[in-house]
């Protein structure tokens, strides 16, 4: 299970690239979404030691996410065309 963390602001267009990931076969299971105060989802992360974990945010909260949880932090990368030719 991955985290898709996003800041308040921008909650409802992390919300529809979830929609769409569902939408081209991503199962529901493998994602928790979660918005909320930095504090609040640092110790979130922390405690449930993820796979992975996206977020927006600055060159020094990805720092300290990368050191609480042992690099598995994710660049954001385009996504793959999910309609057939």
């Amino acid at each position: 299970m991955s985290n898709l963390w996003g800041g308040l602001q921008v909650a409802i267009v992390a919300e529809q690239l979830l929609r769409l990931l569902h939408h081209c076969g991503m199962p529901k299971t493998d994602v928790d979404f979660m918005v909320g105060p930095g504090l609040t989802m640092n110790e979130i992360i922390n405690q449930a030691q993820p796979r992975n974990t996206l977020f927006t945010g600055s060159q020094r909260v990805a720092e300290k996410l990368a050191a609480d949880t042992n690099g598995k932090v994710s660049e954001n990368k385009p996504l793959q065309n999910c309609i057939d030719d």
